[in-house]
């Protein structure tokens, strides 16, 4: 890692269970790379970081390590069990070093309204808000209002094109006031909300009201299973019409990619 005529630009750390001492060795290589033109960063699966980070040491360490990548435009952190705690908040704070950043993937993670209003916090003060994709596919929103510090957030990010909020156990309270917020946010392009749980027909209008403006730039939208879930009996059920959505279509002319599978359309819609 240390070596200067290896040329790195993407790193993926996966399924770690490096013990303190490896860990800190390949930190220490990073830091010493600090003037390299990284693309890529990723952590996914890393075991035990909840011990890790129990070390004022070793928070310390890391936060060197991500000064160190702070060139980098991609940085995808999926599914670590650093879930809670100081050791989320300090990654995050690191976000406003990265001035080229554009793609960031916070996946599977669960987030308190303390995580939340630090991701937002960094985006605000990230210099450039080079932000174009951000993806918070399968993360867990703890608390009433965790979720509405991530609706603020979308303010800072005025060059989003693309959010992925897939599989995130929303539900209409969530889902309504996200969609008005991204209205106001002219420029997003691609929106992935499916894998949800929305109950009410006012979803289904909020939603069709955002598709038939005439400022929508939406070109990629995806619904998928986002009206459907399971009666106390176990039986799969949808719980609204859709029709207003297809009535919708028909006034757009942006979306290109429209996923919609798993929402169980009838056969008067499916002729709309």
């Amino acid at each position: 890692l240390a070596n200067e005529r290896v040329d790195i630009v993407h790193l993926d750390v996966h399924y770690s269970c490096c013990v303190d001492k490896v860990q800190r060795e390949a930190i220490e290589a990073l830091v010493q790379r600090d003037d390299r033109e990284w693309v890529s960063f990723t952590m996914m699966g890393i075991n035990g970081m909840g011990d890790l980070f129990s070390s004022p040491t070793t928070v310390e360490d890391l936060y060197s390590m991500f000064i160190a990548l702070r060139k980098i435009q991609i940085m995808n952190l999926h599914s670590c069990t650093l879930n809670r705690g100081h050791g989320l908040e300090m990654i995050l704070k690191t976000i406003p070093y990265f001035q080229r950043l554009k793609v960031l993937r916070l996946e599977g993670w669960q987030m308190d309204q303390v995580s939340a209003m630090s991701l937002i916090e960094s985006l605000r003060w990230q210099q450039e808000q080079s932000v174009t994709f951000l993806s918070m596919r399968s993360c867990v929103f703890l608390g009433e209002d965790t979720f509405s510090e991530i609706i603020e957030g979308l303010k800072y990010m005025p060059q989003l094109k693309t959010l992925n909020l897939s599989y995130c156990n929303l539900r209409d309270v969530d889902i309504i006031p996200l969609v008005q917020a991204i209205k106001d946010e002219s420029g997003i392009e691609c929106v992935h909300l499916g894998g949800n749980s929305c109950r009410s027909p006012q979803s289904v209008h909020v939603i069709a009201d955002w598709i038939q403006e005439p400022r929508c730039k939406l070109r990629d939208l995806n619904l998928r299973a986002l009206w459907i879930g399971f009666t106390e009996e176990g039986l799969v059920q949808r719980f609204v019409d859709l029709a207003p959505i297809f009535d919708a279509l028909s006034k757009n002319t942006s979306i290109r990619d429209l996923t919609l599978s798993e929402n169980y359309l009838e056969n008067n819609e499916i002729r709309q």
